[in-house]
């Protein structure tokens, strides 16, 4: 487990899970319904279209790089032949304000068209480019199409190389680049935010000394991400702890704990737990902790502790009643699965079945529930209780053809493929032991 999604330094206000606070710091707004006032701006679109022509626009115009990175359909987003000459004064900022109505109303096909012809616009200054090209870069990443947000925002780091928050835009790929999964060009884009800020100087260090944390802290914890665990607590190492902010500490100890759990340097990383949890222990990482520490007390062989560490947490035992969060109710399940687990591997069958009949009403979601149920018919069998054994195993088998019946496939995934073979295999297995036993009770 990677742990909780919102982990990025508090400083920032960057969310791991959402970019909307960047966009809004690049000066965008969430489209929201509204009254808009329809009357046609006064452009005089004919002017613009013959001042273009006049200036014999290059044909690498950003526009046109934005229309081919999108695709054909707003590769014709120029004004028609013109009939008049002069150009409007402010004509980009009424350009601006008629794509901006569009995305106001959500009419996001138009509204990037448009924004696109902002961009086309000879006369369009920097700002008004700059403001149109985020706005296309929010809508497609409103719309859960992260590589072209992420190509609109390299497009804006390369256009605009003097930038003042150009760092920050190449930052942001490399959120985006994590959020997908994809790690190694997420790290290839904090580092090139960091070269920047050296390259810059002094002056740029200063600047950005906030932005530089930043990309070494999303290094580290992408390796962390990625199962590098020493190269992880060797950059969370580098970080100055007297440099951060109280919750920025707190982030940075916790993935040091776990880093170091994840290691193999389990009791030093036990150790870092307690540290953590005595001085933190209200923090939304706690739950995640207790269960890393049973974890690690297991691999030591200190079951009994383990163990115990795995009651509490399931028990909330010391738990201020303001932690009762979605974060305890998540670990407290998982912590359950693991402790009856535990018991059924170690041949402790009756609390095995105990847990699991308590964990099952956790959550009606099948992908929750029918694995537990498959564990306590094994419970049932091992304890001779064959009835009951053979009646959660046809359970199982019935429910996922339920599923396949509803939803008109003749395979579901791989996981619930998976739990109907096993169920089948030992249902067919526990009958036919059944009937042998008792052809041989009738033959005595």
């Amino acid at each position: 487990m990677i742990g909780p999604a919102h982990l990025a330094l508090a400083q920032f206000e960057v969310e791991e899970d959402s970019s909307f606070g960047f966009f809004e710091r690049m000066g965008t707004l969430p489209p929201v319904t509204m009254q808009v006032d329809q009357t046609p701006l006064a452009l005089d679109y004919v002017a613009q279209a013959k001042a273009e022509k006049a200036a014999e626009r290059p044909a690498d115009r950003i526009g046109q790089q934005v229309a081919q990175l999108l695709g054909p359909e707003l590769a014709n987003t120029n004004a028609e032949d013109p009939a008049e000459t002069q150009v409007l004064p402010a004509a980009d900022e009424q350009l601006l304000e008629s794509a901006l109505r569009l995305y106001h109303r959500m009419e996001n096909q138009a509204a990037i068209a448009a924004f696109v012809k902002v961009l086309n616009f000879v006369g369009a200054r920097p700002e008004v480019e700059k403001k149109a090209l985020i706005y296309i870069a929010r809508i497609y990443y409103q719309l859960d199409m992260p590589l072209r947000t992420i190509g609109l925002l390299e497009l804006y780091a390369d256009s605009y190389p003097s930038d003042p928050r150009r760092e920050e835009v190449i930052f942001q790929t490399g959120m985006i680049h994590r959020e997908m999964g994809q790690f190694e060009p997420a790290i290839a884009a904090f580092y090139r935010v960091l070269n920047a800020i050296i390259m810059a100087g002094e002056e740029g260090i200063d600047a950005y000394l906030k932005l530089a944390r930043m990309a070494q802290f999303e290094i580290a914890r992408t390796r962390f991400a990625l199962g590098q665990w020493a190269q992880a607590i060797d950059l969370f190492s580098r970080i100055d702890l007297l440099e951060l902010g109280a919750e920025d500490r707190e982030t940075l100890r916790f993935y040091r704990a776990k880093s170091l759990v994840y290691v193999g340097e389990a009791g030093k990383g036990l150790r870092a737990i307690d540290r953590f949890i005595a001085e933190y222990p209200n923090s939304s990482f706690n739950p995640e902790l207790h269960y890393e520490k049973a974890r690690a007390q297991i691999s030591m062989k200190q079951m009994d502790q383990g163990r115990q560490t795995l009651i509490n947490l399931l028990e909330m035992g010391g738990v201020p009643q303001q932690n009762m969060t979605s974060e305890w109710v998540e670990w407290r399940r998982m912590s359950g699965n693991f402790l009856a687990n535990y018991y059924f591997e170690s041949g402790e069958y009756e609390p095995a079945l105990q847990l699991y009949q308590a964990l099952v009403v956790m959550d009606q979601a099948p992908q929750w529930q029918l694995p537990i149920v498959l564990q306590m018919a094994s419970c049932f069998r091992e304890l001779n209780r064959h009835q009951r054994a053979v009646e959660s195993f046809e359970f199982v088998v019935q429910e996922i053809d339920l599923m396949r019946e509803n939803s008109g496939v003749d395979a579901l995934g791989a996981e619930f493929e998976f739990l109907a073979d096993s169920a089948s295999w030992q249902l067919g297995l526990l009958k036919w032991y059944d009937g042998l036993a008792q052809r041989v009770a009738d033959d005595a």
